[in-house]
């Protein structure tokens, strides 16, 4: 389980089940959370062992790296350290493009990684499906069919910026 979100974030948070749970390859289970305020154009992002996510705004595409450590989850207690949450601009029109390590850690027949945000920047502005879609269907290609861990993906798109309507 994440750490807990205040009690006003909780309806718009998600967490990833511990890897172990599907996948083998066991390795210690992380965890990512992100909330979406429906009242402000921001993304509150945190992170405790998930590949960084991509910001897709406006044609370019932005890693978004945690500013502080926050440390692997349910171990905040053992080292007396808390979460760092990131607070990034998240308005309409943008994409957030979360994914597991099997995405960013797929391999071509050279043994290179697949490089995630480079594949992704042609087609940054296309609508979730279409960017899922082409994403599915290039990393397989690149990994010639051969995937050696679970990937998946998932798109947030911010349809509008929290403005309240006005009604005249």
């Amino acid at each position: 389980m994440c750490p807990p979100w205040p009690a006003a974030s909780r309806r718009a948070s998600s967490a990833t089940p511990p890897r172990a749970a599907r996948s083998r390859n066991a390795s210690p289970p992380v965890c990512s959370r992100r909330s979406v305020p429906e009242d402000a154009a921001v993304l509150r992002l945190l992170t405790c062992g998930h590949p960084p996510p991509l910001l897709l705004s406006g044609g370019t595409v932005r890693e978004l790296e945690a500013t502080a450590a926050s440390p692997p989850f349910n171990l905040s207690g053992l080292l007396d350290d808390g979460y760092h949450v990131d607070v990034v601009p998240f308005r309409a029109g943008d994409s957030l493009l979360l994914y597991t390590d099997g995405v960013s850690e797929a391999r071509d027949r050279d043994g290179v990684f697949y490089p995630l945000a480079d594949r992704i920047r042609p087609i940054a502005t296309a609508a979730p499906r279409t960017l899922i879609d082409h994403l599915g269907a290039d990393l397989l290609a690149y990994a010639s069919d051969e995937l050696n861990d679970d990937a998946a993906v998932l798109v947030v798109h911010r349809t509008s910026d929290g403005t309240p309507a006005r009604e005249s």
